[in-house]
């Protein structure tokens, strides 16, 4: 299998593991904002407010996945080369590097608005998140499709 079409794979599984995971994180109370929100607010400026309208969801969630999808296949490639030794140990790392990438520069440049309730537990989390996704993205690519493209 191409390295594009199994980090496309493996970014799309973790993408969409760990977005349903955070969100059912916010629907239970345990966060003030759900990824899907804050991933469509780069469209906006700003965090989505509740309610989400069908529109606003679809743009969060394909915008979502388009990112998850980029992440996996830069994964794979970065395994490719570096090779699988500490394979999760990289993708957890690729994942705090694309944290800190749109919480310390998008954000920034975009002037992106975090709004109050955005608190240090809900960053924690985001960050959190964003380790299991490259934890597993990279778990994905390592046991399911390392026979064929990360040889």
């Amino acid at each position: 299998m191409d390295k594009v079409i199994a980090g496309s794979t493996s970014g799309l599984i973790a993408g969409a593991t760990v977005g349903a995971a955070a969100s059912l994180f916010n629907l239970a109370g345990l966060t003030n904002y759900s990824p899907i929100q804050i991933a469509g607010g780069v469209f906006t400026g700003k965090v989505l407010p509740d309610p989400i309208t069908l529109s606003s969801l679809l743009v969060a969630w394909s915008s979502h996945f388009v990112i998850s999808v980029a992440a996996g296949v830069l994964l794979a490639y970065l395994l490719f080369y570096t090779g699988g030794d500490y394979g999760i140990l990289k993708g957890i790392l690729l994942g705090v590097f694309f944290w800190y990438f749109n919480f310390g520069i998008v954000a920034p440049l975009l002037s992106y608005t975090l709004l109050p309730p955005m608190n240090y537990t809900d960053l924690l989390i985001s960050l959190a998140r964003h380790a299991v996704f490259g934890a597993l993205a990279a778990w994905l690519l390592l046991r399911l499709f390392r026979p064929v493209s990360l040889t």
